[in-house]
């Protein structure tokens, strides 16, 4: 896991987006050799000094874009949220469900706090370049990156041959609870779509 950084998840504090943004703090430009670059079959913005290239991690440009979305998403949740009739499997479909204010937002927290921490765990180390363009000053980052990537079709594969209904009564059932409580969420299922 990422560090536990609490203030993170609480958006709604004051300090929260200081924590957010101390996560880029150290996402200055990094200096790397003519061999790094030629590694990646990259150029890069030379230093006038002459002692490197101007880089920067991947995983920074990463979390200013979560950043940036996380910035976006403030307030987008009035007292009451009403989420769409959604597919979430297969053969599952999710009727609305009415969320209070308090519930949106600790969706919503929750799940930008688990993206920071799968970015944080799984930092992207791939080099950022710099090039001059036309009628600019300053370096211009270059996002052009190559990326690990895993095979998307083939992981989606497993997940629908290994997937199940878990909202099935029949198949999730806690032994402490009765079946008839309400969900604390509201969340109903509607059936079985073609």
């Amino acid at each position: 896991m990422a560090p536990n950084l609490p203030v993170l998840i609480a958006q709604h504090q004051t300090h929260s987006k200081e924590a957010w943004n101390k996560l880029l703090h150290p996402s200055a430009a990094i200096l790397v050799d003519k061999e790094s670059l030629d590694r990646i079959n990259r150029t890069s913005v030379e230093l006038q000094d002459g002692s490197g290239y101007m880089a920067a991690l991947d995983v920074y440009h990463q979390l200013h874009c979560l950043i940036s979305h996380r910035d976006g998403c403030v307030d987008t949740f009035t007292k009451t949220t009403t989420i769409p009739r959604r597919k979430i499997w297969a053969n599952t479909l999710v009727s609305p469900v009415t969320i209070d204010f308090m519930q949106a937002n600790f969706f919503k927290d929750h799940c930008l706090d688990g993206l920071r921490q799968y970015v944080m765990c799984n930092a992207d180390l791939s080099i950022n370049t710099f090039d001059w363009i036309p009628n600019y000053p300053k370096p211009w980052p270059n996002f052009e990156v190559v990326h690990k990537c895993a095979n998307w079709e083939s992981i989606e594969e497993w997940v629908l041959a290994n997937s199940f209904n878990g909202f099935d009564p029949n198949l999730i059932r806690h032994p402490d609870y009765h079946p008839e409580l309400p969900s604390p969420f509201n969340y109903t299922v509607s059936g079985n779509s073609p």
